[in-house]
């Protein structure tokens, strides 16, 4: 008998950690598809102030499923942490005098890199090859200077479909 209530325990133990931890995966799930539809609305593009807004929105997104991955729990409820948030917002806002908020408004320059290496550059291929690829490959008139991701990506894609198709024809030719 004695066996048997201890058995019973392991099995409801078992139970108990094992759903909590498909509870976790499930909201590590929901997590991960948010940052990846925001990902998906970044590489959309856009101009300006809204793609910041996006790329913040993603950063925080990408944080909490990081950290429902680490710890494998569920996060506070959205009202908690809207309380926390509109708290935090509301001290910031004080704290931030005016000319700080108009010196976070202009843009800052690009950084600039304090080495003394060379840029390295490579090509596709080596040699004759490379040449002959030079001579082959037109990009379409869109990929001459994209105006969004969607259209720089379908650009790298096409260059290394052409590459494929090029490699394998100067193969047989040579």
């Amino acid at each position: 008998m004695e066996k048997h209530w201890i058995s019973a325990v392991v099995v409801i133990v078992g139970f108990t950690f094992t759903s909590y931890s498909l509870e976790a995966k499930t909201h590590c799930q929901q997590a991960k598809a948010k940052h990846q539809a925001i990902q998906y609305k970044l590489r959309q593009g856009g101009k300006g102030q809204s793609v910041e807004k996006l790329r913040a929105r993603e950063r925080s997104a990408w944080q909490k499923w990081w950290q429902c991955q680490q710890s494998g729990a569920k996060p506070a409820s959205k009202k908690a942490t809207k309380k926390r948030k509109s708290a935090a917002n509301n001290h910031q806002q004080r704290k931030v005098s005016k000319s700080k908020r108009a010196a976070k408004s202009q843009i800052t320059p690009p950084p600039v890199f304090h080495r003394n290496q060379s840029l390295k550059l490579r090509g596709a291929f080596s040699g004759a090859k490379q040449q002959a690829w030079l001579d082959h490959y037109q990009k379409p008139k869109k990929c001459i200077q994209p105006t969004s991701m969607q259209v720089f990506a379908y650009c790298i894609e096409h260059a290394r479909e052409q590459q494929a198709i090029f490699s394998q024809q100067y193969d047989e030719n040579h």
